[in-house]
């Protein structure tokens, strides 16, 4: 979720807040609206939640692909020994297509889950279709320039190497970066049906953060949201919502939002352009 994206949450919250209110948004609040609309996203929550995962996995699928394209092309006698350009040409093109591959399956997201048997087919197929049409397009340019035309068990043997390398680190780095945001928690506002139902449906996932319900208004404080060994009901929303830290992921509503008051409302949007982001169950 992005600045805009954010923005337009905290539009959608306030619009259905004064369509069962029937107020009007303070001209303070608008303000800082529009001034936190202009202002960057603090470093930290970048750092944690956006370009580090995808910038590592980038990092590691060049430098992989380099490494084993060019170890495999210098043990072929001959292979792009005099034609540096085109070897360098011929590189670039494949390994653009490998990375358009892995971009479409989400093999840049830190929110995919890289350790199931389902991504690992659906990366294999990814490199399978790369092949394909890197072969496809190498040759063609081979029709005008045959000193571009490498060698079939070159291209053969990199992409079937590269295939399991690059699956084994995606699940070493996603291993940690779950582990690492393991120990953070997501604070969820809710303490009826509506947030037992996401407690239930988030236990059936494959994240394993933290959540932490607190209630509204105090009337269910000390109470299991979803039966037996689930998580207690904390009190005190606003202070918690006023004094959040590194602690917290993110925070989550999970009431309806008829049910929300005004107050809260203008709260979770400085919260959400200012601490840390928050999301609607939508």
């Amino acid at each position: 979720m992005n600045t805009k994206e954010a923005f337009r949450v905290e539009q959608s919250l306030s619009w259905a807040h004064r369509q069962s209110a029937n107020e009007e948004r303070p001209e303070s609040l608008e303000r800082e609206i529009a001034t936190e609309e202009s202002r960057p996203r603090r470093a930290l929550s970048v750092f944690g939640h956006e370009w580090v995962p995808a910038t590592i996995f980038l990092c590691l699928d060049i430098c992989c692909w380099v490494l084993i394209y060019g170890t495999i092309s210098s043990l072929r006698q001959g292979d792009f020994s005099s034609q540096r350009a085109g070897f360098f040409f011929l590189n670039a093109l494949q390994l653009g297509v490998i990375l358009q591959a892995i971009f479409v399956i989400g093999g840049y997201s830190r929110n995919t889950n890289m350790r199931s048997l389902t991504y690992t087919a659906e990366h294999i197929l990814a490199l399978i279709a790369a092949l394909a049409i890197s072969s496809l397009l190498i040759y063609v340019a081979a029709t005008f320039d045959q000193s571009m035309k490498p060698s079939r068990s070159v291209i053969l043997l990199s992409f079937v190497a590269f295939a399991p390398v690059s699956i084994l680190y995606r699940r070493a780095v996603s291993a940690r970066i779950a582990s690492s945001f393991a120990e953070r928690a997501f604070l969820v506002i809710g303490s009826g049906k509506v947030a037992a139902e996401f407690y239930r449906t988030y236990e059936r996932s494959p994240s394993r953060q933290q959540l932490e319900f607190v209630d509204t208004d105090g009337q269910h404080v000390g109470e299991e949201i979803a039966g037996a060994g689930s998580p207690r009901i904390q009190g005190n929303c606003a202070a918690k919502l006023d004094n959040l830290d590194h602690r917290y992921s993110g925070v989550i509503l999970a009431e309806k939002i008829s049910g929300v008051s005004k107050d809260l409302i203008e709260r979770l949007a400085r919260t959400q352009f200012q601490r840390a982001r928050v999301y609607t169950l939508e």
